[in-house]
């Protein structure tokens, strides 16, 4: 389904035969690397939706949280306040979701999904559950266990 990387592109890497010495025993590095080759399969598995990882996240987070403060979104994901406003906009216009201005503090907006919303966020669902089965493939289900605890310290 979509345009999902294959196996041979999942190991691939921009520095083709370049010595990596330093880098390829960098644990940041290699995080950074498996970061990219996530996003780049979700963004490649939700491409025909029109919908990017982030957004995805944020339709995620508030589905699971209505009515929660944009504010805390922003917090929730760490993307910047200014990049989610316009991210909301986008979202609003394709009426995935809407703001409502809260009533106990007319400052903040509460995000809640709308019926397009959650019949597209379960759409999405089943491309992420793809994704993951890839993930579990590549290294297992006792490996991404043990990827995920190993993680968590710095979240």
């Amino acid at each position: 389904m979509g345009e999902h990387l294959e196996d041979e592109e999942v190991g691939s890497t921009a520095a083709g035969d370049l010595k990596l010495t330093v880098l390829s025993q960098a644990t940041g590095y290699a995080l950074r690397r498996a970061q990219m080759w996530s996003f780049r399969d979700l963004k490649a598995r939700f491409k025909p939706h029109d919908i990017s990882p982030a957004q995805y996240a944020v339709l995620d987070v508030v589905a699971e949280n209505p009515g929660l403060a944009q504010a805390r979104v922003a917090e929730a994901l760490s993307i910047e306040r200014a990049r989610l406003v316009l991210m909301l906009d986008r979202l609003e216009e394709r009426q995935l979701l809407v703001r409502v201005r809260s009533t106990s503090d007319r400052r903040t907006h509460e995000l809640h999904l709308t019926d397009k919303g959650r019949e597209l966020l379960a759409q999405l669902y089943k491309l992420w559950e793809e994704h993951e089965r890839k993930i579990e493939e590549l290294i297992g289900r006792d490996g991404q266990a043990a990827l995920l605890k190993l993680l968590a310290p710095m979240q």
